[in-house]
């Protein structure tokens, strides 16, 4: 029987308009007379067991608006829900646990603990759970195996390559059953064989339930997602699913 490696969200996942995010240097009441509006009047909607693509030149804001869908970073104004629930003014020890709980990260440049082993970057998430040590290690096992990485547990990753580098990050991300995976340039630093070989684990994680958010410049990237939300300045512009295009 096929195991499942991560838990379904039973509720949607919603931004609403006027969430900008203002890069800064400070200043009084935390405004700026130089700060750069980053996002402008993004409102977005995303179902349980959605696989969308944030599409969109470097400096569009696709990454930001994904720092703010993962509880990262704050948007200076409107609303975000998570869960059916209003994450806005949480404190950063409840958005910690919230992450911790409930979202997992692959990024471009893997941050892998250099001196760590393959099987104890993957069991990282899971030492701040109250899961016992042995079933994180079987779960870290499992997950390492699911990626092809069954004859790499032990092995550092300076000894791997880079595409083995992010399945240790992908399978890393899903330690903790995530309902939402997000994915910022995931596939930026490999080749065209091992991006595809990625960007089909992703579309199997989310066939077994996860919500996944992929970020990318590349539209043949995006075209494995089932949704594509196409950036331009800070907004959305066009939200194409299934075929069809929407300008926005």
């Amino acid at each position: 029987m096929a195991r499942s490696f991560a838990r379904t969200a039973g509720q949607i996942l919603e931004d609403r308009a006027g969430n900008e995010h203002n890069g800064s240097n400070g200043g009084s009441n935390g405004e700026d007379a130089n700060a750069v509006t980053v996002l402008r009047d993004v409102t977005l909607r995303i179902m349980p067991g959605e696989f969308a693509a944030l599409q969109g030149t470097s400096g569009s804001g696709k990454s930001t608006l994904l720092h703010i869908l993962g509880l990262l970073d704050r948007a200076s104004r409107g609303t975000y829900a998570l869960l059916g629930k209003d994450v806005s003014h949480l404190s950063d020890d409840a958005l910690s646990t919230l992450r911790s709980r409930h979202i997992g990260f692959v990024f471009q440049s893997f941050y892998l603990i250099p001196y760590a082993t393959a099987l104890d970057n993957v069991l990282m998430p899971g030492l701040y759970t109250k899961v016992s040590h042995r079933q994180l290690v079987q779960r870290a096992r499992e997950l390492l195996t699911m990626v092809g990485l069954a004859d790499r547990m032990h092995h550092k990753p300076s000894q791997l390559s880079g595409g083995q580098q992010q399945r240790v990050a992908l399978a890393r991300a899903l330690m903790n059953r995530p309902s939402l995976v997000l994915a910022d340039e995931p596939t930026g630093q490999l080749d065209s064989r091992t991006t595809r070989e990625i960007l089909d684990l992703l579309r199997t994680i989310n066939e077994q339930g996860a919500t996944v958010i992929l970020v990318t410049h590349d539209p043949n990237v995006a075209a494995y997602a089932r949704r594509r939300l196409h950036m331009e300045d800070g907004r959305i512009v066009r939200d194409e699913q299934a075929g069809t295009a929407a300008a926005g």
